[in-house]
C-alpha cells in the first residue's frame, strides 16, 4: 500500500509541476511575449502585441460609450462570449474583429511609409505624448505602479516600453495615412468611373428669394420688447397673406 501511495504521489507531481510551472509563465507574461498570435503582411505579432490592439480598442469603446452601454447591450461585469449583438456575433467576436482591423491598417500603413522613408514630424507623433500623459494621470489617480497599471489594462506581459513601441506604430500608421489623404489627386479617368459607379441622383433647380423683416424699435426707448415682436409678427402674417392671394413676389419685395 505504501509503494502505492508514494506511485501516486508521484504521479500527482508530475501532473501538478507543468501546471503549476504554466500558471507562473502565464502570469508572468513570458509566454504572452513569446506565443505568436497573428501574422500581418508576413509579420508575426506575440499574444503581447496583439492585446494591445485588442484591449486598446475595447478600453476607447468603454471609455466612448460609457453613458450607452445599456442601450448597446452590453455589460462590462459579464463574459464577452455569453452576450450577443444584434448582428448576431459575440461582443468577444465584435472587438476581435475590430481589433485585428486596426492592426492590419496599422501595419498596412508602416509599411507604406518605412517603403517611403517618410520622417515623421514632431506634430505628427505628438499623440503619443499625450496618450503618455493621460495614462499617467489616469495611473497616479488610482495609485497603482507603470507596470500594475499596463498589466491591468492590456494583459499580462504588457509594459510601458511594449505599449510604446506599439502606440507609436499605431501614431506612425494614422499619420501617413492623414498625409497620402491630403497628397492624393486622382486621375480625371478614376474621377470619372467614380462617377460613373456612383450616379448623382436628379434634383430640381431652385430660385430663392428672400424677403427680411425686422422688428422696429421703440420710438421712445430705441429698445425692442414684445409689443414690437408683436407687431412683426402681424406684418409677416399680412405678408403671406397677401402672397397667397396672388401677389407677385417682386411687388412684395419691394
Amino acid at each position: 500500500m505504501k509503494g502505492n501511495h508514494s506511485a501516486a504521489l508521484r504521479a500527482l507531481y508530475i501532473i501538478l509541476v507543468p501546471v503549476v510551472l504554466l500558471i507562473i509563465l502565464l502570469n508572468s507574461g513570458w509566454l504572452q511575449r513569446l506565443l505568436p498570435a497573428a501574422t500581418v503582411h508576413g509579420e508575426t505579432y506575440s499574444v503581447v502585441r496583439y492585446n494591445f490592439y485588442y484591449f486598446d480598442y475595447y478600453n476607447s469603446f468603454l471609455e466612448q460609450y460609457e453613458d450607452q452601454l445599456d442601450e448597446l447591450g452590453y455589460d462590462p461585469e459579464q463574459a464577452d462570449s455569453d452576450q450577443i449583438r444584434d448582428d448576431g456575433l459575440s461582443w468577444k467576436e465584435f472587438f476581435r474583429r475590430e481589433a485585428e482591423a486596426n492592426l492590419a491598417e496599422t501595419a498596412y500603413y508602416c509599411d507604406l511609409a518605412q517603403a517611403a522613408d517618410y520622417t515623421f514630424s514632431e506634430e505628427e507623433l505628438a499623440p503619443v505624448a499625450e496618450q503618455l500623459a493621460k495614462n499617467e494621470a489616469q495611473r497616479a489617480q488610482y495609485g497603482i505602479s507603470s507596470n500594475n497599471y499596463y498589466i491591468s489594462y492590456y494583459g499580462a506581459g504588457m509594459n510601458e516600453e511594449r505599449y510604446v513601441q506599439e502606440l507609436t506604430r499605431k501614431v506612425q500608421a494614422q499619420a501617413y495615412k492623414a498625409h497620402l489623404e491630403a497628397a492624393y489627386t486622382p486621375a480625371p479617368a478614376e474621377v470619372a468611373q467614380w462617377r460613373a459607379e456612383h450616379p448623382e441622383a436628379d434634383y430640381q433647380a431652385v430660385h430663392l428669394r428672400v424677403i427680411t423683416l425686422e422688428a422696429l424699435p421703440d420710438r421712445a426707448t430705441g429698445e425692442i420688447g414684445s409689443a414690437q415682436l408683436d407687431a412683426l409678427s402681424a406684418k409677416l402674417e399680412r405678408l403671406v397673406a397677401r402672397y397667397e392671394s396672388g401677389v407677385d413676389f417682386a411687388q412684395l419685395q419691394a
